[in-house]
């Protein structure tokens, strides 16, 4: 004679069989796909100043092309890759008003830099290129 079953072994029977179903598929939201990644806002200027740094290379004394191509690196540009001072360069009469142009504008880059990371690496470069303005 067949074992009787209880009320409450039922329920729950009939409560597992009825969300079996459920697990195989999740009520979950599926996440949606990474956003790519947002353009660097600060590109724009970390350009700038490259192309400012770049420009006064030629003719620039030992201690400024040395500055600038420590600047260059720093801001991670390939226009330092590869430059060494040639012998006979760097021993020019260095442009004070080019270099003072350019504190200015690492000073405004710093305070208009975005990147917290920026922001310090500018306000350094500041300082390095006052302290080079301060010995000329």
């Amino acid at each position: 004679m067949p074992t009787p079953v209880s009320r409450r072994t039922t329920l729950a029977a009939s409560a597992l069989l009825a969300c079996a179903p459920l697990g195989a598929c999740s009520l979950r939201p599926t996440p949606p796909a990474a956003a790519p990644a947002p353009a660097n806002p600060d590109q724009p200027l970390v350009d700038a100043l490259t192309t400012r740094i770049t420009a006064l290379l030629p003719g620039s004394r030992a201690a400024w092309y040395d500055a600038h191509l420590a600047q260059l690196r720093a801001l991670g540009s390939d226009r330092a890759m590869g430059r060494r001072r040639r012998s006979g360069s760097g021993t020019g009469p260095t442009d004070l008003s080019a270099e003072r142009s350019l504190g200015d504008a690492l000073v405004e880059g710093a305070v208009s830099a975005q990147t917290p990371a920026l922001v310090r690496l500018l306000a350094s470069m500041a300082a390095g290129q006052a302290q080079l303005l301060a010995g000329a």
